[in-house]
């Protein structure tokens, strides 16, 4: 079994590497991606634009019933909690999570019930803790997971808080997580 769905959480600093880690992957990339990014309902209207600039991949706000689709990156909308439901992005206002909506816990839960091992969870910079469960949900499910490296993260407090945890023992560089991303994809090709 492949991977079916790739998934990113992060919060402080998340637009900077997000723009490194799509910058660094070929526009030939057809496994589907998921981002949830902590921001509030006015903030960062232009994320999708900024983020397109960084990658051919084509980058879609995330909505109810959208089927999960190869060659997309997928961003949960502000005020919205972002779910897999049978190979469909569903979105949820159930109250905040660790204090946020979109929560990264509620996607990456979601994603290691629905895809188990043929799931791959990345956390990146931002502060506090929401996303540490999921991953170790997804790590439980023998899904891989990928951290970065909290001394490059705008933010170690996230990374650091997966390490704290014991779901990694190891982090990377943001470009190492597009090398390991292109490896387990096969190459990004079909």
């Amino acid at each position: 079994m492949g991977v079916k769905l790739i998934v990113i959480g992060t919060s402080l600093g998340g637009l900077n590497a997000l723009t490194e880690l799509f910058s660094c992957l070929p526009a030939n990339f057809v496994t589907p991606i998921a981002v949830v990014i902590h921001r509030g309902v006015t903030e960062f209207d232009y994320l999708i634009d900024v983020l397109q600039k960084s990658t051919d991949i084509k980058i879609i706000e995330a909505r109810d019933k959208l089927p999960v689709s190869p060659s997309e990156i997928v961003v949960a909308p502000a005020d919205y909690h972002l779910l897999i439901d049978k190979n469909y992005y569903a979105l949820s206002v159930d109250a905040p999570v660790q204090y946020a909506r979109p929560s990264i816990d509620v996607l990456f839960e979601s994603v290691a019930d629905q895809y188990g091992a043929a799931a791959i969870g990345i956390l990146l910079t931002g502060g506090g803790c929401d996303g540490v469960s999921g991953l170790g949900k997804i790590k439980d499910r023998n899904g891989a997971v990928f951290v970065q490296n909290p001394l490059t993260a705008e933010d170690p407090g996230l990374p650091q808080a997966a390490l704290d945890a014991a779901i990694v023992t190891d982090t990377f560089l943001v470009d190492q997580i597009a090398v390991h991303l292109i490896a387990l994809s096969d190459g990004g090709a079909v």
